[in-house]
């Protein structure tokens, strides 16, 4: 209930009956309800039955039965929000400190709050035993479902690269067909997927820009995965280094004087320069 609503709806009534009025819905907050009989709502709130039902002849338009019992609508609205906001943040709490104490990585954390909805567990109440049981047991279903489909996804893309090679006689060495199915592991890993024609571009093209060098292949393996590249590349080789060079030799070349530039010496004296023009002081 709110302050306004308050004011608004009760502004005709005389004190008493605000006063009976207010109390008859504390006495329903905390119990929920009240006993549709005006004999004992008269001795709940300290009235006489015939002073109480004047009073109630009046307050009563705020009352409905429900259940055998008399309820006022509105503030039955609010508890229930009330009650329901305090249940998801209980879930959610209980929730978050199972998280924080798993100590899970990355993958398994997102995971588990993706999947996560508060109305699965919503249903027991606020039993917070029940719940931390319920939300433990769940989690770990979660998990064994993220290991199954880690088993899943690398039966499936070891069978695509085996179809794939069939289908198209492809010819592949041994230790270069380990090096694709390591690379389709990484791309499975970041729940990247090839289709079967990107898969056989993919397959021709490495195959030539290692030259069929399991080394070199694996050099384009270890580069890409560790800077975490979604596509598979060579490492490239900078020039800066002979650039620089080169710039730091014209820089030194630039502090020595050409010898055409040497000023002449006669005599022990300095001239500015050299030839008829030039006379001793």
């Amino acid at each position: 209930m709110y302050s306004k609503d308050w004011l608004e709806g009760t502004a005709e009534y005389m004190p008493e009956e605000k006063g009976v009025y207010i109390d008859l819905l504390c006495f329903q907050h905390q119990r929920g309800g009240l006993p549709n009989d005006p004999v004992r709502l008269a001795k709940m709130v300290g009235l006489s039955e015939e002073r109480f039902n004047k009073i109630w002849s009046v307050i009563s338009i705020h009352f409905d039965r429900m259940d055998d019992r008399l309820v006022n609508r509105r503030l039955q609205a609010v508890m229930t929000e009330r009650s329901r906001k305090s249940l998801v943040n209980t879930i959610t709490g209980t929730f978050a400190g199972l998280l924080r104490l798993g100590k899970y990585d990355k993958k398994q954390y997102q995971h588990l709050k993706n999947q996560f909805k508060v109305s699965d567990f919503i249903s027991n109440g606020d039993d917070k035993e029940w719940l931390t049981d319920r939300l433990t047991e769940w989690i770990q279903e979660c998990l064994k479902s993220i290991e199954d489909g880690n088993n899943n996804n690398n039966s499936n893309y070891i069978k695509l690269f085996k179809k794939v090679v069939t289908e198209n006689n492809l010819v592949i060495a041994p230790e270069i067909e380990k090096l694709f199915l390591e690379w389709l592991r990484y791309k499975s890993e970041k729940n990247q997927t090839y289709k079967e024609t990107g898969l056989k571009n993919f397959i021709i093209k490495t195959l030539q820009e290692c030259n069929n060098d399991p080394a070199e292949f694996k050099k384009m393996i270890m580069y890409s995965t560790s800077n975490n590249y979604d596509g598979l590349f060579k490492e490239k080789k900078h020039e800066n280094n002979s650039r620089d060079d080169q710039r730091r030799t014209k820089r030194t070349d630039s502090y020595w004087v050409r010898p055409n530039s040497v000023p002449a010496i006669q005599d022990g004296n300095l001239f500015a320069g050299s030839g008829a023009n030039s006379q001793k002081p």
